[in-house]
C-alpha cells in the first residue's frame, strides 16, 4: 500500500458514517415538517408508504456500511454477521420508533402502517447490502487482492 493512501480507509470510514449520520438528521427533521406530508405535495394517498420503505431501504444500508468499513479488503465479503445484522436492524428500527412516536407533537399522526412499510424497508435493505457485499466478493475480490496486496 502506497503512504499516500495509508488514510483512505480511514477517510472512506469516516465519510460514510458522516453520510449515515447526515442522512438519518435530514430524514428526522424533514418527516417531522407539516409540509412533508403527501397531501400538500398533491401525490397520492399511499405513496407516502413507498417513500418510508425506500429511506428505510437505504437507512439500513448506509447504517450497516458504516459500522463495517475498516479497512477496504472488507468490502471483498460481508463481515458485518449475524449479530451485526441485528444489531444494524433494531437501531434502524429504534430509529423508526422515535420517528413515528414523535410525529404528533409536531402536527402529524402516529402510524402502524408506516411502521410496517419502515421495517419492510429494513428487511430489504439488509438482504441487499449482503447481495452486494457476495456479489463484491464473488466478481471483484480476487481483482482487488491482485490489484492491492499488502506487502
Amino acid at each position: 500500500m502506497h503512504p499516500k493512501n495509508a488514510n483512505s480507509p480511514l477517510r472512506l470510514q469516516a465519510f460514510v458514517r458522516l453520510l449515515t449520520l447526515a442522512y438519518i438528521v435530514i430524514y428526522l427533521i424533514s418527516s417531522h415538517h407539516h409540509a412533508a406530508s403527501t397531501d400538500s405535495l398533491g401525490l397520492p394517498n399511499h405513496f407516502d408508504k413507498l417513500i418510508h420503505f425506500g429511506v428505510y431501504l437505504v437507512m439500513s444500508c448506509l447504517l450497516m456500511g458504516s459500522c463495517e468499513l475498516r479497512h477496504p479488503a472488507t468490502l471483498r465479503q460481508s463481515k458485518v454477521g449475524f449479530s451485526g445484522i441485528i444489531k444494524a436492524s433494531l437501531i434502524v428500527i429504534w430509529i423508526s420508533f422515535i420517528d413515528e412516536f414523535s410525529q404528533p407533537w409536531f402536527g402529524r399522526h402516529f402510524d402502524w402502517i408506516d411502521l410496517a412499510f419502515d421495517w419492510a424497508g429494513v428487511g430489504l435493505g439488509i438482504l441487499v447490502y449482503q447481495s452486494a457485499c457476495l456479489t463484491w466478493h464473488l466478481f471483484f475480490s480476487s481483482t482487488w487482492t491482485a490489484n492491492n496486496s499488502v506487502d
